[in-house]
Order: structure tokens, then sequence, then C-alpha cells
């Protein structure tokens, strides 16, 4: 059997591919396929999980044309598949995924965890004197996280929850300001060596009903 090369990309068109990328636990027993070609066996070993269970997700990664075999090795008495993944790296479009699934896909990624750690470690060296403030705005709940009013000025983490109303044009304009004030500071981050701050922002229009 020929080897096969893998694509360095490939774009995921299957809904039910798809969906195998919202379990992040799922990602695990397709990894050790994109890092190399494996048996099932020695998968299994490196997950440190059962053959049986293995060749579970090998039927299923087969199914899903995410792994693929390569070739076969005659090893003893055995002749044993080898496989690799398809891809180097998925693309899986959001607009596969069911719009009425509790997976949250923005926790899917380790830029979540990483931004909890920092989170922490900022709230034991920094945060003791900061306080958390809950009330109803609008008949929403408004939670924020701030220091002490002396300190305001030194406001080492931006930490902000709430609700606007505005008009299709004003929100445009909110999303440009948001959208052109990160540019100018990537832009800047790209030119020097200072310390490396992370952060997310998500302007969404909220859903009504």
């Amino acid at each position: 059997m020929p080897k096969k090369n893998k694509v360095r990309e490939k774009r995921i068109d299957d809904s039910r591919a798809a969906l195998f990328f919202t379990h992040a636990i799922n990602v695990d027993f397709l990894t050790p396929f994109v890092a190399g070609e494996k048996s099932l066996a020695e998968a299994a070993r490196e997950l440190s999980i059962s053959k049986n269970r293995m060749n579970y997700w090998v039927k299923k990664l087969l199914e899903l044309q995410l792994i693929e075999v390569v070739r076969v090795e005659n090893r003893g008495r055995n002749r044993v598949p080898i496989y690799q993944a398809t891809a180097e790296k998925f693309v899986v479009p959001v607009s596969l995924l069911p719009t009425d699934s509790d997976e949250d896909i923005f926790q899917l990624v380790a830029f979540e965890e990483k931004v909890k750690r920092s989170l922490a470690d900022f709230k034991n060296a920094y945060m003791q004197d900061w306080q958390l403030y809950y009330e109803l705005v609008s008949d929403k709940a408004l939670l924020t996280i701030k220091p002490p009013e002396a300190r305001t000025s030194d406001l080492k983490v931006v930490n902000s929850w709430g609700q606007l109303t505005l008009t299709d044009m004003q929100a445009e304009a909110f999303r440009y300001d948001i959208n052109r004030i990160l540019k100018r500071y990537a832009q800047t981050s790209r030119k020097n060596r200072g310390k490396s701050f992370l952060y997310k922002m998500i302007v969404v229009e909220e859903e009504v009903g």
C-alpha cells in the first residue's frame, strides 16, 4: 500500500465530524495520529488506555475521515495497520455546529485556561483588597470586580460585564472603535519587547425572547 501524504490543512464539511471537535476530550484520541504515524497499540500506549477502547476510537476516526491507513506492516504473525491523521490542521466551520448545542465552543480553546491561570496568579498577588459588586441594572444582573476607589487610576485588570442599548449605527461605531484600538495596540505589540498581556473582547447582540 503506497504511503499517503498528509495535507497541511483540511476543511471539515461533515456535520458529524464537526460535532466531534466540540468535545475537547475527543481530540485527545486524534492527537497521536496528528503527531505521527501510529498503530492502534502505539496510540493506546501513548494515551494510557486499553487497546479495546482505542479500537473504538480508531473506528470512529476512520468513519469521520479524520485518520487513514497509510500502510500495513508485518509484525510477527500479525499484519498491523499504521494510521495517520488526514491533515496536520483541521478547520471546522461554525455553521456546521447545531445551533441548539449545549457545547460552549468559546470554552474549548486553551486560551481560556491561560486566562484563568493568569487571573488566579494576579488575584493572589494584587487583588486581596478588591471587591466584587453585584447589582440589578434594568432587571439584568451586573457583576463587576474593582479595586478600592483610591486605586482605580492604577487599574491593572480591565473587567466589566454589562449591557448597552444601541441603535444599529451606534453598535457599528462601537465595534469599529474597539477594533481600531485593538489594531493600534497590536501594531505596537509587534515592535516592542514588553510584558505579555491576554485580552478577550466579545460584543454580541443580546438574544430577545
